[in-house]
């Protein structure tokens, strides 16, 4: 007869946890921020695509954080949300007419590198394993 164990997780790490979804979520959000204000950056009348990098540096480095810091693969479906849920109004015109993610060819390489660099990150993260913790 065979009994399991129940392995429990401490509240401490719990919040460490949940923290670490708020970090990745919140530099994820916030450079995206960033990069929408940042596209249409102009050097004389060139625009300068410094945008991109900061979009994929962003999103690579908040998907990653949620991912190892949280041990949980799904968790990464959040800040992937709030990159979504932020750069659409960001790119949706208002009634006044105003935009800040233009139709030009750099906000549209803004939103198509920001959607390769979720998939890329999450796809990259679920692939590679965390080290198991021993249960005795």
């Amino acid at each position: 007869m065979s009994t399991l164990r129940e392995v429990t997780t401490p509240p401490a790490e719990w919040a460490l946890r949940i923290a670490a979804v708020l970090v990745g979520t919140v530099i994820t959000v916030t450079s995206e921020v960033i990069a929408a204000f940042l596209t249409p950056f102009r050097i004389g009348a060139q625009l300068i695509p410094i945008s991109w990098a900061i979009v994929v540096i962003g999103v690579v480095l908040g998907v990653a954080i949620t991912r190892y810091g949280s041990g949980v693969a799904g968790a990464t479906a959040i800040p992937a949300v709030a990159f979504f849920l932020v750069l659409w109004p960001l790119s949706s015109r208002t009634s006044e007419g105003d935009v800040v993610v233009p139709g030009t060819w750099v906000g549209y390489g803004v939103l198509l590198l920001g959607l390769m660099a979720i998939v890329g990150t999450v796809a990259v993260t679920m692939s590679v394993s965390r080290p198991r913790r021993s249960l005795g």
